[in-house]
């Protein structure tokens, strides 16, 4: 089995980036909660800061719930760990992979790319950009159903033609 990590400078990010972000935007948000009482259009800044501020934390709230950050892979499964705060592990089977979407095959070079379970009803999620994530994802493409892998490839061709 191989074993897939992020490195330390991914993981980082993916874990704690929204942490200073969120610092950053609580005092802007602060700051512009201030100022309404003196102008009215700071309601416009107010509520710009408040959007990315709930749209960053749900986005890694996302991160935090479908990536592992620890993947065992060999030719028959792979074994998802090491989820943030949490000590869940999850077994999936390449022959139950029933969907694959986001990144490459929907037209985009960067990007989390999301494997979905259909007999387990689970999708995990990660960045084939960081670390050894593309040797990964050629293990799995290797090792899912032909149907799937063609609709894929297909994607992949009419993704790369918009460009």
């Amino acid at each position: 089995m191989t074993t897939i990590k992020y490195p330390f400078h991914f993981k980082l990010i993916y874990r704690y980036g929204n942490i200073p972000l969120s610092i950053l935007l609580i005092l802007y948000l602060v700051s512009s909660i201030i100022e309404v009482t003196t102008h009215w259009y700071f309601l416009f800044f107010t509520a710009i800061n408040l959007l990315i501020l709930v749209l960053l934390n749900i986005y890694y709230f996302r991160i935090y719930k479908l990536f592992p950050f620890t993947i065992y892979i060999d030719n028959e499964k792979m074994i998802c760990s090491n989820f943030f705060l949490s000590n869940r592990r999850i077994e999936i089977y390449h022959s139950n992979i029933s969907r694959i979407y986001g990144g490459i095959f929907e037209g985009y070079r960067v990007g989390p790319i999301y494997l979905f379970d259909s007999k387990q009803n689970i999708t995990i999620g990660f960045y084939q950009q960081a670390g050894k994530f593309q040797a990964m994802l050629k293990i799995i493409l290797q090792n899912i159903n032909e149907e799937l892998y063609n609709t894929l490839k297909e994607k992949v061709k009419l993704g790369s033609r918009k460009k």
